[in-house]
């Protein structure tokens, strides 16, 4: 039997359940040791269908888009795909990191003389008004000419216009718009079309007719998107919003604020022509990689975070890509290092003074430096004592470039002219024997 759209669906790796997927939620598993553990959750929301298999990463890892059929019930490493299985209401069902086709729609239904009065189920009059309420307030009203365009304002949503119904036929897909920089999508009764909402606030919706009776609005599945027009102006999408979009030749380079994702200068493509791999650059403190539709670069966003950004354009929704990052040529002696924690650079090495990083209250911070002079290379590690920590020297090849705390030395990561480059911790020295009297 087709999977329910909103079922429980739980998820097994080699006949064992390792985690559920929901309506709301889906697993995200990683690669520990040959085994799969679940190591954090999304939204499915986010990552809307598109035909075509996601690439995303989370927890460190590479991760593929798990279905069942067309619906997304989870991230799993590729290699680990073949050995897991799905269950829900009893049965057990493939899975494959190729979503199916979305499923034919029903032919448009004709509307049932409804009861009087109506009754919660049933359709609604084609051309009765239609309150539509979030969390039990009134926002806005569909007519049977036009429907409301909803979006969200400072203290929650509000209406901001309306179109005419008759430009949105229905189809059995869900219609998407822009405006105010934010996705909109089309909410429907049955198969009436009844306004465009954010898609996040969907399910605090609800639709009231003239008599008082109260009924669930609903979202069909979108449509495949069409290949994207080289010439088409896209939208870079955060969590329903459209942080920056490219202008002819320019594509926007997205950086973390202390509110979320905002737009900061562009960046010509010529600069950045298509080869397979993925830029890096550094934009206030924050390493940012190449985003693409296709072969088309889009722009540039955190790396710490890419795979919750997504592409607007012309009506449709576009899985961004990352292609892997190219090997790391050899480290100049001379370049500037920064080291860098969860895709922030915290510190950069300054001539021969190497950065001190401790930990602070919220996550590491820069407390000094050091004179790499002082600490040859040896093949062992240098240990160091700061605000009660225990630091250890961090290193690219044989080049110090920091002083890490030891107790999460392996979250540190090195970058520099571009380059992502692994921190490597050697091993710490024998202790000499105590000497007598020591304390």
């Amino acid at each position: 039997a087709p999977i329910s759209p909103t079922a429980d669906v739980e998820i097994l790796y080699d006949g064992a359940i390792i985690g559920k997927a929901t309506a709301s939620m889906v697993p995200v598993f990683r690669d520990n040791a040959g085994s799969l553990e679940q190591c954090t959750e999304v939204d499915p929301s986010n990552y809307p269908y598109t035909g075509q298999p996601i690439q995303a990463e989370f927890c460190g890892q590479a991760v593929y888009g798990i279905y069942v059929g067309y619906r997304l019930v989870g991230f799993a490493p590729l290699a680990s795909i073949s050995n897991m299985s799905a269950e829900s209401d009893g049965v057990t069902y493939h899975v494959s990191d190729e979503p199916a086709p979305l499923p034919r729609p029903p032919p448009p239904a004709t509307p049932a003389t409804p009861a009087t009065p109506l009754s919660p189920s049933s359709p609604l009059p084609p051309d009765s008004s239609v309150e539509l309420r979030y969390e039990g307030k009134t926002v806005a009203t569909a007519t049977g000419d036009e429907v409301p365009v909803i979006a969200t304002g400072p203290d929650g949503p509000v209406s901001i216009g309306t179109l005419d119904v008759e430009d949105y036929p229905y189809t059995g897909s869900a219609y998407q718009i822009e405006r105010n920089s934010q996705v909109l999508v089309s909410i429907y009764v049955g198969d009436r079309l009844v306004g465009f909402v954010p898609r996040g606030d969907v399910s605090n919706f609800t639709a009231v007719d003239a008599d008082g009776n109260t009924h669930q609005v609903t979202v069909p599945p979108l449509p495949p998107s069409p290949p994207l027009p080289p010439t088409s102006t896209v939208g870079i999408v955060y969590d329903g919003f459209v942080i920056a979009s490219t202008e002819g030749d320019s594509v926007p380079v997205i950086v973390d604020g202390p509110d979320g994702p905002v737009a900061g200068v562009s960046v010509d493509v010529e600069a950045y022509p298509y080869t397979g791999f993925a830029y890096q650059i550094e934009q206030y403190g924050q390493i940012l990689v190449s985003v693409y539709v296709g072969q088309r670069l889009v722009g540039f966003v955190p790396l710490s975070n890419q795979a919750k950004f997504t592409a607007f354009a012309d009506g449709n929704t576009y899985q961004l890509t990352v292609p892997p990052v190219p090997p790391s040529p050899p480290l100049p002696p001379t370049a500037v290092v920064g080291i860098a924690f969860e895709g922030e650079i915290l510190a950069s090495t300054d001539g021969d003074n190497v950065p001190v990083l401790v930990n602070g209250p919220d996550g590491p911070k820069a407390d000094g430096s050091l004179d790499a002079a002082e600490y040859p290379y040896t093949g062992y590690a240098y240990q160091v004592e700061r605000d009660g920590q225990i630091l250890v020297s961090a290193y690219v090849g044989t080049r110090l470039v920091g002083f890490v705390p030891t107790s999460n030395a392996s979250q540190f990561g090195a970058f520099a002219n571009g380059y992502t480059y692994n921190v490597v911790i050697p091993p710490v020295a024998p202790a000499p024997p105590l000497p007598p009297g020591a304390k």
